[in-house]
């Protein structure tokens, strides 16, 4: 009787299942912020999305909820670095339960205050940006956990706020952030009684890359 040997089949049908998420990751390529909002809705993890060079003007948030995998983030990103360009009243909303996000390469120009991060968020990132957005208030807002931010570039700020805050839900401080980062043109002069808001930012005016653990 002839033998079947079984432990080809099986070590296909292991690879198959370990390798599935990699096998259905899709790029994506948009060139307007309602087909990266829909990509966005419609992203599985490790996805890649792609929005194409040039100027957009955000009227509604750019909202994330989605979640991806350690091993396979959701990444949305500009084509090439600084290459697209969110100006406008709104900006990119990373709302709950979203996770293990990464958002790459985009030069926002959106309002302060506009580029932000609920609670119930973790696990994601922000790299190689840059930030320079007019009015008062915060280039970036953190809540959530364990997020990411490195090798970004906040500039020219003028206006009262931060360039990131770090912000907890309800009664908590901070969460854990880490943080890599270029300040490269620091904050310019304002008059005003209320510059101690600025104290902390000011410390870390440089053209340097510091590290920061903050929340722990």
């Amino acid at each position: 009787m002839k033998k079947t040997n079984i432990f080809i089949p099986l070590l296909c049908l292991l690879l198959l299942t370990t390798c599935t998420g990699t096998l259905f990751a899709t790029t994506i390529n948009v060139s307007s912020l309602a087909a990266l909002q829909t990509a966005i809705d419609g992203a599985a993890p490790g996805d890649v999305i792609v929005l194409a060079n040039g100027v957009y003007n955000a009227t509604a948030d750019i909202t994330i909820s989605k979640q991806g995998t350690a091993a396979l983030p959701i990444t949305i990103t500009a084509q090439t670095t600084a290459g697209a360009e969110i100006t406008g009243a709104a900006g990119f909303n990373i709302a709950s339960p979203a996770a293990y996000i990464v958002i790459k390469g985009f030069k926002f120009t959106c309002s302060a205050s506009k580029v932000f991060m609920a609670g119930g968020t973790s696990f994601c990132r922000w790299t190689h940006n840059l930030f320079q957005c007019p009015g008062e208030g915060e280039y970036l807002l953190l809540n959530g956990s364990d997020h990411q931010v490195d090798y970004n570039t906040f500039q020219h700020k003028n206006t009262l706020g931060r360039f990131i805050a770090v912000r907890g839900t309800g009664s908590q401080i901070g969460a854990p952030v880490e943080c890599l980062q270029r300040f490269e043109c620091g904050v310019e002069h304002i008059e005003s009684p209320y510059m101690k808001q600025l104290r902390l930012v000011r410390r870390f005016t440089t053209d340097v890359l510091k590290r920061e653990v903050v929340g722990q």
